[in-house]
């Protein structure tokens, strides 16, 4: 005789699979078995679709973040932490800019926990990218905990911190869409920042995420998104939307208005890890100018503002492009590469 199903679990399939939403309830509690390991494959499959076919909702998102949150391996972090994570799923094949971003961010001297994991629906995620810079990927807590401090920037690559997943990892990578798993990435790292620079794909996803974060009490976030692009575009489309505990505001962006040429998206597409790795250190050595570069200072220029370390948009954008054309953001990266390389020496 198979197992009975339990409660949770059956509840939420025969929710989903009639197209109504869980209660944040309901999917906290789906989500901790899954990362119990007590769902299956097929169980685990057929609710990620489903949601996704719907929509999933600000509730769902929240309810799964907690449980994430509940189990993960926690970063202690210094205040006025900060993280910058796109969710992926956009289709527009760019190269990795919030990585970038998170870099330029931390030399500007706002302390970073960038969240991240490897490639699930994109040629190359950022643990992709950040191990062909040559800096670390897979770390303890503790570790991570003293790179924060030492170097004011630590990349917190998801399975090492939530090892629950490891049961919905085979899932994720054979249906190879986004699902709620790359909404709620950010929302459960680890280091639990109070400020973040969230990039989605499309508008219904900025609303979910945006109201998810609003209902778990964030502090400062911006969840941006262009024409089918999780991050802030040059061509017009980009669009924030401002969460605080006052609630969501919504405003439109334009390169022009923060004194950046217009370019297409187009401009700044991406490959692979390495080629990827390759173009950010051009940009950080101020080889690559242009619409690659310019897209890095926009978004990073995004999270100065969220970190509290700009007073509007223009002036974030202004920063961070001092912070690349000063050498202030290769140093930093030149930095964790130091700090990678004596960590695996002494292992």
């Amino acid at each position: 005789m198979p197992e009975p199903v339990p409660e949770a679990i059956r509840d939420a399939l025969r929710t989903v699979s009639t197209g109504q939403p869980l209660t944040t309830e309901a999917a906290e509690a789906f989500m901790a078995a899954v990362l119990d390991g007590e769902v299956t494959p097929a169980q685990l499959g057929g609710i990620l679709v489903g949601m996704h076919a719907r929509g999933e909702t600000p509730g769902e998102l929240a309810g799964f973040v907690r449980a994430m949150r509940s189990r993960a391996h926690a970063v202690e972090a210094p205040q006025g932490t900060i993280d910058t994570c796109g969710t992926g799923g956009d289709v527009r094949g760019t190269f990795n800019i919030t990585t970038a971003s998170a870099l330029v961010v931390a030399a500007a001297g706002v302390t970073v926990a960038k969240a991240g994991n490897r490639a699930v629906s994109s040629q190359a995620g950022s643990s992709d990218v950040m191990r062909a810079l040559g800096l670390t990927v897979e770390q303890s807590a503790g570790a991570a905990e003293a790179s924060l401090r030492d170097n004011g920037f630590a990349y917190l690559h998801a399975p090492s911190f939530h090892p629950g997943m490891r049961h919905a990892g085979p899932v994720r990578m054979e249906l190879g869409v986004r699902t709620a798993f790359n909404l709620i990435g950010p929302l459960a790292n680890p280091a639990r920042p109070r400020r973040q620079l969230v990039g989605v794909p499309d508008a219904a996803t900025a609303e979910a995420v945006a109201s998810a974060l609003f209902e778990l009490g964030t502090e400062r976030a911006f969840v941006v998104h262009g024409d089918r692009l999780d991050e802030l575009p040059l061509d017009g489309s980009g669009v924030i939307l401002d969460v605080s505990s006052d609630g969501i505001q919504s405003r439109t962006v334009s390169a022009t208005e923060v004194g950046l040429d217009e370019a297409p998206t187009e401009a700044f597409s991406g490959g692979t890890g390495e080629e990827n790795a390759a173009l950010i250190l051009r940009i950080l050595e101020c080889q690559e100018t242009g619409a690659k570069h310019d897209v890095v200072a926009l978004n990073a220029g995004a999270a100065l503002v969220v970190a509290g370390r700009a007073d509007d948009l223009r002036a974030g954008v202004e920063l961070a492009a001092e912070t690349i054309e000063t050498g202030a953001a290769r140093e930093q990266l030149e930095r964790l590469r130091t700090s990678a390389a004596e960590a695996e020496a002494a292992s």
